[in-house]
């Protein structure tokens, strides 16, 4: 029987042994350069991430210098975003601003909103209540213990109102937590009250939610140049809601009627920035004082 010469049989092992390590450096090299393409990609999306947070703090900061300015009314624009009028010789002029702009590799967009165009929770009455949440679709029952509870969380007894709750209905839930017995500080918090579900304080994709209605900022008093009518209807009745509506679709009212406001002091910013597709927004809660604007909250993403 011939046998193979042991040096072609070292060679062929040897051979063997190569085309293994090249594979081996093969596919460590392939696996580096993934690596580096994945961490140059992520940097990438750092930078325009980071690039798009720093323009929506200037669309955040343009939006204070707007709201600092000496303006006379807050009137509502067809989007429902608050517009400043000023007094001069011929009356009133709404103070456009451009809103929208292209700023360096990105975009920023901005929008501005009335406080006082909202039912105030910390001094709406239960009949007000009832009403936005009767416009809102929400059922009677629910719509009382809704209103009871909000009423319960804001006051400083202990004592639930007819369908309301206060620290034994909380301390009952899958997460507990107690009844506040103060001022609402944030609208937030209206989504911790008894009845007030996800999709009545969020909406649906048919039915807005209770959340764009209320505020917990402001005096309690309506802007009757920025109110949308299911606010109107709650506060003031739907007479003086319907007399509003119709003055205002052919202008804007310069003094207050029905017990309401012609203007505003604090107010809502939603600010946006875009790099490459990439997304940053930023919320804040802004109040007039004099001259200057004063952040009440701030917050990264849209207002909820």
């Amino acid at each position: 029987m011939n046998r193979m010469p042991s040096w072609r049989t070292e060679r062929g092992f040897s051979f063997v042994i190569s085309l293994f390590f090249i594979v081996l450096l093969m596919t460590i090299a392939g696996g580096l350069a993934y690596r580096v393409r994945a961490e140059a990609s992520a940097m990438n999306n750092f930078k325009d991430e980071t690039q798009a947070y720093y323009l929506a703090v200037a669309g955040l900061n343009r939006a204070i210098a707007e709201i600092s300015g000496d303006f006379a009314l807050v009137v509502r624009a067809e989007d429902g975003s608050a517009l400043f009028a000023v007094k001069n010789d011929e009356g009133y002029s709404i103070l456009r601003s451009t809103r929208e702009f292209d700023l360096g590799d990105g975009a920023v967009s901005y929008s501005i909103g009335d406080e006082r165009g909202k039912i105030n929770l910390n001094t709406a009455k239960k009949e007000t209540l009832l009403e936005l949440m009767r416009l809102l679709g929400v059922d009677g029952p629910d719509s009382g213990t809704i209103a009871d509870a909000i009423i319960d969380w804001r006051d400083e007894d202990h004592d639930a109102g007819f369908t309301g709750a206060e620290d034994d209905y909380y301390s009952s839930v899958a997460n507990p937590y107690g009844a506040k017995d103060d001022s609402f500080d944030t609208t937030g918090e209206a989504a911790l009250v008894k009845g007030m579900t996800k999709e009545v304080f969020h909406g649906t994709d048919d039915t807005p939610g209770a959340g764009a209605f209320l505020t917990a900022y402001g005096d309690g008093k309506v802007n009757v140049n920025t109110a949308d009518e299911k606010v109107l209807i709650a506060a003031l009745g739907a007479g003086a809601a319907a007399e509003i509506l119709s003055r205002r679709a052919t202008g804007y009212f310069e003094t207050p009627v029905h017990g309401g406001e012609v203007t505003s002091g604090v107010f809502s910013i939603t600010s946006r920035g875009t790099v490459r597709g990439l997304e940053a927004a930023l919320s804040a809660i802004v109040e007039k004082r004099g001259d200057r604007a004063v952040v009440l909250s701030f917050k990264p993403g849209p207002r909820s």
